[in-house]
This record gives structure tokens, C-alpha cells and sequence, in this order.
């Protein structure tokens, strides 16, 4: 997911955390931590 984001591939990336090599890659891009946005998380139909 990262490498596609620092070679330009694709502009977001969805799925999992990042991993502490992909972040050190896309900090040694961008000079700046990646930014994470939690759009939705739990289960469907399940209570509590």
C-alpha cells in the first residue's frame, strides 16, 4: 500500500496499520508521517 502511495501509483491506501518499514519509506519520500483517517470500523449486525 505505502509503495504505491510514494511512487505515485495511487493517491490513498485502505486495509491495515502501516507497518514501521513503510512508514520510514514514506517519510523518507515526504518528509512527514502518513496520515491515517479512520472512515468506519466494527461489524454489521452485531450488538455492543
Amino acid at each position: 500500500m505505502v509503495p504505491s502511495l510514494v511512487f505515485g501509483v495511487s493517491d490513498l491506501g485502505i486495509g491495515r496499520k502501516v507497518t514501521f518499514q513503510e512508514q520510514q519509506l514514506f517519510e523518507r519520500y515526504f518528509d512527514r508521517s502518513p496520515q491515517e483517517i479512520d472512515i468506519a470500523t466494527g461489524s454489521y449486525d452485531v450488538p455492543g
